[in-house]
């Protein structure tokens, strides 16, 4: 058992939830025939839980960067995909971005259509490129900041 089978799991509860209209309690069950161990059943719940309350967040993200679609008109699977991916790009900094997107896209190779795994790499290209922006921004915001209080402190 890896992160990527955690990953996977996680995927198949976000689709159940999404499509299925399960409640996360019956999405469970998916987790419990995983069969996976402690630390790898507490990922891929923080995982589902996480998009899961960042759902609305996450859309609209998902969104703005899948230029010319919108997410209900995604198919089940690449929304459950992105959704997760994007969470862990975003919400979490434990695993390197280049790896999240990778798993995604091995993801979408495995589960969705042939286009699938560029389209999940373009919008998740173009959120890590925002978040990055955003991350350089603000540190520059910081460094100014800290600055004049350093000058105000000298006079």
């Amino acid at each position: 058992m890896n992160r990527h089978t955690a990953r996977e799991t996680a995927l198949q509860m976000l689709f159940q939830m999404d499509i299925g209209g399960n409640s996360y309690e019956v999405a469970q069950n998916t987790l419990e025939e995983a069969a996976l161990s402690k630390k790898f059943a507490l990922f891929t719940k923080q995982l589902v839980q996480g998009v899961t309350e960042k759902l609305t967040n996450l859309d609209i993200l998902i969104n703005k960067h899948s230029h010319n679609w919108q997410v209900d008109r995604l198919s089940g699977v690449d929304r459950a995909i992105l959704r997760l991916a994007a969470y862990e790009l975003i919400y979490t900094e434990e695993t390197p971005a280049n790896a999240v997107i990778n798993e995604a896209i091995e993801l979408a190779k495995f589960f969705s259509a042939d286009e699938a795994p560029a389209f999940v790499n373009g919008v998740l290209d173009s959120i890590l490129a925002e978040r990055d922006k955003n991350k350089q921004e603000t540190k520059e915001v910081v460094q100014e900041e800290t600055k004049e209080v350093q000058e105000n402190n000298k006079e």
